[in-house]
């Protein structure tokens, strides 16, 4: 059955990537792409990175209450799992980055793992966050106002929730998820967790001005707006990882983003086109930069035993 879900998600991916290359003005998003602001390239692609380094930041402060990791290998660790995941499914990545990590300062698989899962949790909620605090800035739209009910009550929801005693109370009262519950409240009781969940939301907030910056450089209408909304998009579409890198699925959040804003077609797809160039090139140049050095580290190390 999960084969099959594969070849089906995958054939979907193909599909969409091969809908967009017959049905959009490729030459107009070119003469967009071309006449584009190259100072506010390079914002996009520093914003990228410090998300990155923001990211492994937040992962730095989850693994310490395990081991001690230093700041610099977990943030290395984050961009090597970047550039993996851009060249194949987020999986890998993820295998990549947990590989990078594991022996250092202390760090086990099953601690890293465990890390990685609890920081996308963070993300969730700092998303939610992010959500409450753009959504009185967006311009109105049906889904904006939707955006400004939903999200502070799904975030005052998960505020309580997340309280401590409350997870213990729950932990009382179902036996079966008692382990996991009380896991829970003694990390987010950590002060450590608090930090993570700030820079999760800085993660956003620089994620969210790398979509505007590649919106802005092709003079895109409503760039904020529309880089908000794609970034929403493209992480709900690019769950599943259809397609390497997210190719088509950037592109199809972008199209579907700037719509409602009455954003043309063509400086969507240029946009999403100089953005996912940002995202993609100086990230796996980084990595191979990191994975060099820490190999030339370790030769060094050997040649002195």
């Amino acid at each position: 059955m999960k084969r099959v879900a594969s070849l089906l998600l995958g054939a979907a991916g193909v599909a969409l990537v091969g809908w967009f290359a017959l049905h959009f003005p490729w030459a107009a998003a070119i003469r967009s792409a071309e006449g584009a602001s190259l100072p506010l390239l390079g914002v996009v692609a520093a914003a990228n990175l410090l998300s990155l380094v923001a990211k492994g930041a937040a992962w730095q402060l989850l693994l310490r209450r395990h081991a001690q990791p230093r700041l610099p290998d977990a943030v290395a660790a984050t961009i090597v799992g970047a550039a993996v995941g851009s060249l194949g499914p987020s999986v890998a990545g993820e295998a990549a980055r947990l590989r990078f990590i594991v022996g250092r300062g202390g760090v086990t698989l099953g601690r890293g793992l465990s890390t990685v899962v609890a920081a996308r949790l963070l993300e969730a909620v700092a998303l939610l966050a992010v959500l409450s605090i753009a959504g009185m800035a967006l311009p109105p739209t049906p889904w904006t106002s939707f955006l400004r009910i939903a999200a502070p009550i799904l975030l005052a929801v998960t505020a309580v929730v997340a309280q401590p005693r409350v997870l213990r109370a729950l932990a009382d009262r179902i036996p079966r998820a008692r382990t996991v519950l009380q896991r829970w409240a003694a990390a987010l009781g950590d002060r450590g967790t608090a930090g993570a969940l700030l820079l999760s939301g800085l993660n956003w907030f620089l994620q969210w001005a790398a979509y505007a910056g590649a919106g802005l450089a092709v003079s895109l209408p409503h760039a904020g707006a529309v880089g908000f909304a794609a970034l929403l998009l493209c992480n709900l579409g690019g769950a599943a990882r259809l397609t390497p890198g997210n190719i088509g699925v950037l592109q199809a959040s972008f199209a579907l983003a700037a719509a409602p804003f009455g954003a043309g077609a063509a400086g969507a797809l240029a946009a999403s086109l100089l953005l996912q160039a940002a995202q993609v090139l100086p990230v796996i140049a980084a990595g191979l930069v990191i994975v060099a050095s820490t190999a030339r580290g370790r030769q060094r190390a050997e040649t002195v035993a």
